[in-house]
């Protein structure tokens, strides 16, 4: 698994991308430190049941993750 990260410095938001390198469905605990979220995440995903876009899911609150291929 790698994650990468941005700031965007004018509006304060935070852009994750957390890639899943294996075969296999993955789960893992992530922490933030000194970042207060004021919303709802936006999330997507993009996997070989639709290589063809990148998808927008639904909003989450209290965002738990789970990747997969």
């Amino acid at each position: 698994m790698s994650i990468y990260a941005a700031d965007r410095s004018s509006d304060g938001t935070l852009t994750l991308v957390i890639i899943n390198k294996t075969n296999n469905n993955l789960t893992s605990n992530l922490s933030l430190k000194r970042f207060k979220p004021v919303g709802k995440a936006q999330f997507y995903t993009y996997s070989e049941g639709n290589l063809g876009a990148i998808v927008r899911q639904s909003d989450l609150y209290h965002v738990r993750v789970l990747t997969h291929n």
